[in-house]
């Protein structure tokens, strides 16, 4: 049986379209495309007449573009493709290795489709529906927040700089009322929501058990341990949830002289990684079985800052267990061995 490869490259308005098969060596160009339903069904009736048989297994690859790769990535699970969206940071460094430093999204097409050839990858899957939901929810009130921040700054400094009114102030200060009134609305749905949902809802409650985790990282870690289980068919393991955030280690020396001093891979979500870095900072200052944890560490000669990062990752690693195992914190779990 044969396997065709699909690279992709994705923007708002188009996509590149590359074809390579697993067993040759140079892919083919099929084209531009739009980034509509007519575009997708162009891509695949090119793709099934370059198909060596009827049997042929197709497997597509995208990598992440804000979003915009999300209707035809759910097109091709529809007809029976196989979909895979790699780490960017991962593939062009792999590009860089291989094939060249050039950037063009043709060029970049051809490297989708050979990395998908060479490289073992795990299929992509997306949420139910109504974890979807739950996610847009809470991106929403993250970008809002980020707006109603920004809005406040300005305020403060055409303050402080004794302005009292004008077009300028009275506009912000509308902006930032409607913001607050957006902020409260979304609360509001996610309320309903959870209500509506009891089973995510215990999950959540169950989470903040953990010392670092409260009601806002809650909810971003059962919509990213739900994602996760689903990527790994329920299987999902402590070490790789760690490098899937972007908080495993990664140490840097050289021979006998060049040394720099080790941090984390940062390949996943930096929102996730804020929201429980910020759990572990508040967390850590407490009598609790994580600033336990921290205190150990920073006794044993660690600098503080690494052992608030091992912190946030020991939170994460809890978190996983609690949810594996659908129950509350026990505080034997940070025990020393």
């Amino acid at each position: 049986m044969s396997v065709l490869i699909i690279g992709v490259d994705v923007s708002k308005n188009k996509l590149d379209v590359c074809i390579k098969l697993a067993n040759e060596k140079n892919p083919i160009d099929l084209g531009e495309f739009p980034n509509t339903p007519t575009g997708f069904k162009q891509i695949k009736e090119k793709v099934v007449r370059n198909s060596v048989e009827q049997s042929t297994i197709i497997e597509i690859v995208l990598e992440p573009s804000g979003g915009y790769e999300l209707p035809l990535a759910r097109f091709a699970l529809k007809a029976g493709w196989q979909v895979y969206m790699p780490n960017p940071y991962k593939v062009r460094k792999w590009a860089q290795g291989t094939t060249g430093r050039a950037k063009t999204d043709k060029l970049d097409a051809r490297v989708l489709a050979r990395y998908g050839a060479n490289e073992e990858l795990k299929q992509w899957k997306p949420l139910p529906e109504h974890l979807q939901h739950l996610d847009e929810l809470l991106k929403r009130q993250d970008d809002l927040k980020e707006s109603l921040n920004r809005e406040k700054n300005r305020l403060g400094i055409l303050q402080s700089q004794g302005i009292k009114s004008g077009i300028a102030l009275e506009s912000l200060k509308r902006s930032i009322q409607w913001l607050q009134e957006e902020l409260q609305r979304l609360e509001d749905e996610l309320k309903r929501f959870m209500n509506n949902h009891p089973d995510l809802k215990e999950q959540c409650e169950k989470l903040k058990t953990i010392p670092g985790v409260g009601p806002r990282n809650a909810l971003f870690l059962l919509v990213l341990l739900h994602h996760w289980q689903l990527l790994n068919n329920g299987n999902g393991s402590y070490k790789g949830l760690v490098a899937y955030v972007g908080l495993d280690p990664v140490p840097y020396n050289s021979g006998t002289s060049v040394h720099r001093r080790a941090g984390i891979s940062r390949m996943g979500d930096p929102k996730i990684r804020s929201s429980l870095y910020m759990g572990a900072m508040a967390s850590i200052r407490s009598n609790n079985p994580l600033g336990s944890f921290y205190k150990r560490l920073v006794g044993r000669g660690k600098q503080k800052k690494v052992a608030l990062v091992a912190s946030t990752r020991k939170i994460l690693v809890w978190s996983l267990a609690i949810f594996k195992k659908d129950c509350v914190f026990d505080p034997t779990f940070a025990l020393p061995n």
